[in-house]
């Protein structure tokens, strides 16, 4: 029973938040400075999250993490697809490695 609780505690804690914005801003209309903000704020927090795991993603080996993630990125940017830039990021990495860059 306590697990129980405490498993809809969390998922209280976690979705009011998330869905206080829906309910409480339905119907009105934003400022546009305040819609381009929400709009880029999901690239900013990726991108906070994801760049400092990449400098220590592959210990001693910077240059291939780095060498991976923009790979992941070009081909993300030219060609779409999540699959093909997964590929493209591991392989260059993997590929570096291998060489011993």
């Amino acid at each position: 029973m306590k697990h129980l609780i405490l498993i809809l505690g969390m998922t209280a804690v976690t979705y009011l938040p998330r869905m206080a914005p829906f309910v409480v801003l339905r119907g009105k209309n934003l400022p546009p400075f305040v819609r381009r903000f929400l709009e880029v704020l999901p690239v900013c927090a990726l991108g906070a999250l994801l760049i400092p795991g990449l400098f220590s993603s592959i210990p001693g080996h910077p240059v291939a993490a780095i060498a991976g993630a923009s790979a992941a990125g070009a081909v993300s940017l030219t060609r779409g697809g999540l699959l093909l830039s997964v590929i493209a990021g591991v392989g260059t990495s993997y590929l570096l490695l291998y060489l011993g860059l």
